[in-house]
């Protein structure tokens, strides 16, 4: 049986935790790492999210945009749910 520390993951404020672990994972199994590609560099950020004027530019351009605002009225998210 494998253990699982679903206790400690509840008493952390880790809000993403898929974003570490997946790439962490890929690299302690081998897997090859590399960065974003340079065109993508622009709309991959942390701290700020990008605002509709942003993503409409990027949908040129990009499949993948980070951060967008975690609220349904947000107008770059609502753009991106009606592509």
């Amino acid at each position: 049986m494998r253990y699982v520390p679903t206790a400690e993951f509840a008493r952390t404020n880790v809000f993403a935790l898929e974003e570490i672990l997946y790439g962490t994972l890929a690299a302690k199994c081998g897997g090859m790492l590399r960065p974003y590609p340079e065109d993508e560099v622009a709309f991959v950020r942390l701290g700020l999210p990008l605002s509709v004027e942003e993503v409409v530019e990027a949908k040129e351009q990009v499949y993948f945009v980070h951060p967008i605002e975690r609220r349904l009225d947000n107008p770059a998210r609502s753009f991106i749910s009606d592509c």
